[in-house]
């Protein structure tokens, strides 16, 4: 009985742990050195774990200076878009925007080409937020582009907070990899032929 007793206990933790709301902090600058970073919190910030992934986007520009190799990658995962779209769907659905931020400054140092791309660019911010809001629940939304008519630039800071239980975070995590590990499978397969044809 007493083993019973423990059994369930676990299970009703394990339960309440799945559907307890987590918050996703993501975090972006870009300016003269990029910065990206991500924060799980949970329990009113009681449990806090970080996630710097500089040192990978480094790795990943090293490995994607083969402009062949890219390619096949992007097309892959252009293949994919309807996958990847479903998602970002399920995980829009089941979760809250508490907070974006998004300011973009840009310049070119010639004014009508620096009107072209601030309309450019709040044309994209747009729809993306229109997705945002027609998917899921938003509390706080504040996004601005900045034209600079003087200097070239192009810089970003974003800022968004995402609410989620945990058990559709591992859902879409687990069903991401699977799309991911297919991907890298097919961009290996196009990687080998190009090279036996190159052999040839």
């Amino acid at each position: 009985m007493n083993w019973f007793l423990i059994v369930l206990i676990i299970v009703l933790i394990l339960i309440i742990l799945l559907f307890w709301p987590l918050y996703i902090v993501i975090d972006f600058k870009k300016k003269e050195n990029n910065t990206f970073n991500i924060q799980l919190t949970a329990l009113k910030g009681l449990i806090k774990y970080k996630i710097y992934n500089e040192k990978k986007m480094l790795k990943r520009k090293k490995q994607n200076k083969n402009v062949k190799n890219k390619k096949l990658q992007i097309k892959k995962y252009l293949a994919n878009y309807d996958q990847y779209k479903k998602i970002i769907s399920f995980f829009l659905r089941k979760g809250s925007l508490k907070k974006l931020y998004w300011v973009t400054s840009v310049g070119t140092e010639d004014a009508a080409l620096t009107g072209i791309y601030t309309g450019i660019l709040w044309a994209i911010k747009n729809s993306i937020i229109s997705i945002f809001i027609n998917k899921t629940e938003v509390d706080e939304i504040y996004i601005n582009v900045h034209p600079d008519f003087n200097n070239k630039k192009f810089e970003i800071i974003f800022n968004c907070i995402i609410k989620c239980n945990l058990v559709y975070i591992i859902i879409v995590s687990l069903y991401g990899f699977s799309i991911k590990k297919v991907v890298n499978k097919d961009a290996r397969t196009s990687n080998r032929r190009i090279n036996e044809n190159y052999n040839e």
